[in-house]
């Protein structure tokens, strides 16, 4: 049976790693980066409310919004209600070749790049299950979707 409800942080942050792989993905589709996270969440009894964060830089990075997504989260959710909807949107995009100033100790952002390019070009030669990150495969009800290629808004049958 499928759970509608998050009730846990782990099941947040497990629903946020999927939505971030497909805003990830459609970004690097697209040459973009963002430089925003947004997140939206409602409750069980149809409360819903949007935060947004700044990033230190432009990004295309899953991890990277993940790591915003859930900030934002536990600054902002304090469970007095379990989740029934969880969103994550980038923001303010800008052309991924936009060029940023990188701090003299900051890490290479260019092999986290690289290795999202390589995730992207496996996934595409052998479908989106034959790489995953080991904490989706906690959950495969929250997790188990092509969060790229099923990206799914509306039933069918709810315009019928």
């Amino acid at each position: 049976m499928r759970r509608n409800t998050q009730v846990n942080e782990n099941d947040v942050k497990l629903v946020f790693y999927t939505l971030s792989e497909s805003i990830a993905a459609r970004l690097r589709h697209h040459g973009l980066k963002c430089r925003k996270i947004a997140i939206s969440l409602r409750n069980t009894e149809l409360f819903s409310f949007e935060r947004q964060g700044q990033l230190t830089a432009p990004t295309f990075v899953s991890s990277d919004i993940v790591r915003k997504a859930m900030d934002l989260f536990r600054a902002n959710y304090h469970w007095d209600k379990p989740l029934r909807s969880i969103g994550v949107r980038g923001c303010d995009l800008v052309t991924a070749d936009h060029h940023i100033q990188l701090g003299l100790f900051d890490r290479d952002p260019v092999t986290k790049e690289t290795l999202e390019w390589t995730i992207d070009h496996i996934r595409q030669r052998f479908g989106h299950s034959s790489i995953l990150r080991c904490t989706l495969l906690e959950d495969r009800q929250l997790t188990g979707i092509n969060p790229k290629d099923d990206h799914v808004i509306h039933p069918v049958s709810f315009f019928k």
